[in-house]
């Protein structure tokens, strides 16, 4: 170039260290322009939080299904009734309705909506058990039962604890074979269908002795 002198040499990049140039300029900015230069103005740099997703907790495992049926267990009282409001609402029971109370071959009590049955609710919507159908099950004064609602039969087995032990998993084998959440696969929940939601074998009411 010579001897010539150039006035001034702008380079495409920022100087090293520097801060990038803002790119929503919003007042006047030295050595930019303003009101003493080319009449440009540098907005102020703002950050578009609505562009900044959020991560997401990824996929997560279904552990569980809402069962079909509905347990919960309760107590005879002196006079062998027994009820649960929440199951009852279930199965749409309501006061002095009629039932017909039964036995199956388990030892268990199958209470079935029968308007021709010999018994009916109580007036506090109880099942209202004879004394001699307790004794031949098995069942005593203020024993707990597990109640499993059958809506679709609108009926209500009783079973007593035991058959509990038969069904589920040995307790000291779910116990040393426990681990730390997170630890190997998914939990998986199956019925015996194959149909996720439940535990175990769900076998029925199966038939009922008269």
């Amino acid at each position: 170039m010579g001897n010539r002198i150039v006035p001034s040499l702008v380079f495409g990049g920022p100087e090293p260290g520097a801060f990038p140039p803002d790119p929503h300029p919003t007042g006047p900015v030295s050595g930019s322009g303003g009101p003493d230069g080319d009449g440009r103005f540098l907005r102020r740099r703002e950050l578009d939080l609505r562009r900044t997703e959020a991560p997401g907790p990824g996929a997560l495992p279904v552990l569980r299904a809402p069962h079909p049926r509905r347990h919960a267990i309760r107590t005879f009282d002196e006079k062998g009734r027994i009820g649960d409001r929440l199951l009852f609402g279930v199965l749409e029971w309501h006061s002095r309705m009629q039932v017909s109370i039964r036995v199956h071959n388990s030892g268990a009590l199958v209470v079935c909506r029968d308007p021709k049955g010999g018994s009916a609710l109580t007036e506090r919507t109880m099942v209202a058990v004879p004394m001699s159908t307790l004794r031949w099950c098995g069942f005593v004064r203020r024993e707990q039962v597990l109640l499993v609602a059958v809506p679709s039969l609108s009926a209500l087995v009783i079973h007593g604890q035991e058959t509990l032990d038969r069904l589920l998993p040995d307790p000291e084998r779910v116990v040393t074979e426990a681990r730390s959440a997170g630890e190997g696969s998914a939990v998986s929940r199956t019925s015996s269908s194959g149909a996720p939601g439940g535990v175990g074998a769900d076998r029925g009411v199966g038939p009922v002795d008269g």
